[in-house]
């Protein structure tokens, strides 16, 4: 999910499309000529490869641009930072007054642009948390009613196999909910932290 400027994205994917087209019609134009002895279903489906690769490749690196590594992002911001305090710290030292206060002022904006990144960063963790349990959460849920289902239909059929079924459903119910309180304890912790971010 991008929570960047809308129309810097937007510039970037008409980029990627003009591209795409360029390049596209660039590598149709050299084997198109001889595509009129190729049956009609190998045309379309070269067209396809070449279309969907170049898009592919295309796209893949527009989408680093857009959509970055918000992790990567926050190293990076923190090594910044680290450089600039260096160059502080050394400025100090050198007693050079007007290197002093550039130097500070470099240093200040490097760390709050690492504190900005870093937060950044723990909200995408802390949301990736959030949808991972709640996908392991609705996987065991899921398995709980399903042998529900199962239990419910081998006693009406008064199968051989309820007794394992009962046990089978009893477990998976005992995981549910402990999921289900798992679930919540992890949500909670990761809104808490979401909330701290913001």
């Amino acid at each position: 999910m991008s929570k960047g400027n809308v129309w810097y994205q937007t510039l970037w994917y008409f980029i990627g499309w003009i591209l795409i087209s360029l390049f596209c019609n660039a590598i149709n134009s050299l084997w198109l000529g001889i595509a009129d002895f190729l049956p009609y279903a190998i045309r379309a489906i070269l067209a396809m490869v070449v279309q969907g690769g170049i898009a592919m490749v295309i796209f893949y690196f527009i989408f680093l641009v857009i959509f970055p590594d918000v992790h990567k992002m926050s190293t990076k911001a923190d090594k910044k930072a680290l450089k600039k305090k260096a160059c502080f710290e050394s400025a100090k030292k050198n007693q050079v007054g007007n290197k002093i206060l550039k130097a500070e002022a470099q240093y200040n904006a490097a760390k709050e642009a690492a504190v900005k990144a870093k937060k950044v960063s723990n909200i995408a963790k802390a949301n990736k948390n959030i949808a991972s349990i709640k996908s392991i959460c609705g996987s065991k849920i899921s398995q709980a009613i399903a042998l529900q289902k199962a239990f419910a239909k081998a006693e009406k059929t008064n199968s051989p196999r309820l007794t394992e079924l009962k046990s089978r459903k009893e477990i998976a119910e005992k995981n549910a909910l402990a999921k289900i309180d798992e679930r919540n304890k992890i949500i909670a912790e990761q809104e808490k932290i979401i909330a701290e971010n913001k």
